[in-house]
């Protein structure tokens, strides 16, 4: 039987109010008068005896910056509770920035107005749970919400994790919104309007805003001016100096929210814009040109958070017998494993048969012969694909470890699979780093011979693995005895990108083919281009393999990997080869100390970091 308990979902916006009522699986949005929102503006009484009462225009502004007068939330809710009737259950939006604080202070309000404890959802995650119901997203998606109000812009990351919610990060946008707009219309006014006109006396505020209005809607629209001035037709191109500003402020705080969530632009599932400041200076189009995807249109209209509120609250948790859905394999994650485990067979196989070719078979492998090996074989190259076939092994654990992580459910006591998952991590990097020990001793035994004389292929094989072995150990070992990590993705950062693997494989090999004058395979190839193309090409992509793996922000990548590949291709000759490869060596071993950084500040409280940065 279907319930008839009543949940009312309020959103409290900065102009208006809005709320929906759900009963069992119905929704029914709140009436006030014929209208389906209320202004948000109160009259509160004053404080002082024989004052006037005062207007608070944004009810949620009296709890702004340290303030903790409840009345003006107070009294907007009890004006939404009698509009909506009696109310069982009551879900409140919030702004994402807001902590505990300003949630208990929502709490009170609630109960001054009558009502029951509220659930308080930030608003992102009302919108990605909104946008959830519509377009169904996996588990473990990644959501970007840019939504505009009156005075700025909010762009946030949130994460589908175990059927719920989580908000990774928000960065807020100040001039993002209307009210910006409204400032470049009022710019854009002829000049027989005199400057300094009181606009609040003669209607210009009024006539920019009822314009604004309607240009969202039709592009264009007459601003009807006071007397004596005629009307002033206006277009959204008569915006597009302002409005190209204002998107370059959200595209900014995109990035910003992306890298606060420590995850890659190309994880992203979706792309929820809302706002009327946002269609009108055409955001979505713009963020979606920027990170590839289409925004998710949302037919919902001013109700969109309240609708998600009731999604957000109304979710079912999964019972003992009901683990969430496991995390599915995709592409990238057997990508990860496949392609270095291909790339390193191939870079080992050219390092040894080169040297066998060159090797002369009357070899007696005497001092002067064991330096001929040493001079014919690339050790750098050799270590690096031993490196790789660690990173693979890693990269089976992390996606394993991952999918252990997302598969927690109530049935399970915490901590249980998160202890499981890091002993999984940690398992199969020291299976990695075995299997580099493994190309070290291969090594020896076709090229060795005494020790003092043979080259030593272990330690360089080890040395080259071990950064990656060492983080992906310790990080599973640590990551969940720390509390503070307990139901977040840590294994995601350990997801090394398989792009600049790629180019420094082929990177590395064009210049070995190029030094020793051929390829692991017969292809009839001409020297000289073998040379050009091979040598210089191949030390061009092992430059911008070394940028890619230092930096993760486009812009910076884009100029870091013309530099240096430009300068691997200038500097490339055979005996600069193995200090080019040990360059991007140390660089990858710089990533992985980097990620166990952002492992750590996983479990780093956000107020931390605004006390930090004085946010």
């Amino acid at each position: 039987m279907e319930s008839t308990a009543v949940t009312l979902a309020v959103d409290i916006g900065e102009p208006s109010t809005v709320a929906v009522a759900a009963v069992g699986s119905r929704r029914i949005p709140v009436l006030f008068g014929v209208a389906t929102s209320t202004p948000s503006a109160v009259t509160v009484p004053a404080e002082a005896d024989g004052a006037d009462p005062v207007v608070v225009a944004d009810p949620y502004a009296s709890l702004a910056d340290g303030g903790h007068d409840v009345r003006p939330v107070a009294t907007l809710l009890r004006r939404v509770a009698e509009a909506a009737g009696p109310v069982d259950q009551l879900v409140l939006t919030a702004p994402p920035a807001w902590g505990p604080r300003r949630h208990a202070l929502l709490r009170q309000a609630a109960a001054q107005a009558g009502l029951p404890e509220p659930v308080v959802v930030a608003a992102p995650v009302a919108v990605a749970a909104h946008a959830h119901s519509l377009y169904p997203m996996p588990d473990g998606a990644y959501v970007l919400v840019c939504d505009t109000g009156i005075v700025g812009a909010d762009v946030s990351l949130v994460q589908h994790l175990d059927g719920g919610w989580q908000l990774l990060s928000a960065i807020p946008a100040p001039g993002a919104g209307l009210q910006a707009l409204e400032q470049a219309l009022t710019d854009n006014l002829p000049a027989a309007v005199p400057n300094g006109i009181d606009s609040s006396d003669d209607g210009v505020d009024r006539a920019v805003r009822t314009a604004l209005a309607q240009l969202t809607s039709t592009g264009r629209a007459a601003v009807v001016l006071p007397d004596p001035h005629p009307p002033f037709l206006l277009t959204l191109a008569q915006l597009d100096q302002h409005a190209a500003r204002m998107r370059q402020a959200l595209l900014g705080a995109a990035a910003e929210a992306v890298t606060a969530a420590d995850i890659d632009a190309e994880q992203l599932a979706a792309i929820v814009v809302l706002g009327d400041a946002a269609t009108l200076i055409d955001a979505g189009a713009a963020l979606g040109q920027r990170f590839a995807l289409t925004p998710a249109p949302l037919p919902t209209g001013l109700l969109v958070r309240a609708h998600g509120a009731l999604d957000s609250h109304g979710r079912t948790t999964p019972s003992a017998s009901t683990p969430v859905s496991a995390t599915r394999v995709r592409v990238r994650h057997l990508a990860a494993v496949i392609l270095p485990s291909v790339a390193a067979g191939v870079m080992a196989l050219q390092a040894i048969v080169d040297t066998d070719r060159l090797i002369p078979d009357h070899l007696t492998y005497t001092t002067d012969d064991y330096a001929k090996i040493s001079a014919y074989f690339n050790m750098p190259q050799y270590a690096t694909a031993a490196m790789f076939t660690t990173w693979a092994a890693i990269a089976g654990g992390r996606f394993a470890a991952a999918a252990l992580l997302h598969s927690e459910h109530s049935g399970t006591p915490p901590g249980h699979n998160a202890g499981r998952a890091g002993k999984l991590l940690a398992f199969t990097a020291a299976i990695g780093l075995a299997i580099a020990g493994l190309f070290g001793l291969l090594g020896g035994a076709i090229f060795g011979g005494p020790p003092g004389l043979a080259p030593d292929f272990l330690t360089p094989a080890l040395l080259a693995a071990a950064p990656a072995a060492a983080v992906a150990v310790t990080v599973g070992m640590s990551a969940p005895l720390i509390p503070a990590l307990r139901g977040k993705p840590w294994a995601d950062p350990l997801h090394h990108p398989v792009t600049a693997m790629l180019l420094a494989a082929a990177g590395i090999t064009g210049m070995e083919a190029a030094w020793m004058g051929g390829l692991p395979i017969d292809v009839p190839i001409p020297d000289g281009l073998l040379v050009i193309v091979g040598g210089r090409g191949g030390a061009a992509l092992l430059g911008i393999a070394v940028a890619l793996t230092l930096t993760r922000h486009r812009s910076a990548a884009a100029a870091l990997a013309a530099v240096l590949g430009l300068g691997f291709a200038i500097v490339h000759v055979p005996t600069n080869d193995s200090i080019l490869i040990t360059i991007y060596l140390v660089a990858t071993a710089a990533w992985w100390i980097r990620q166990a950084f952002a492992v750590a500040l996983l479990a780093v409280p956000a107020s931390t970091f605004k006390r930090l940065l004085g946010n």
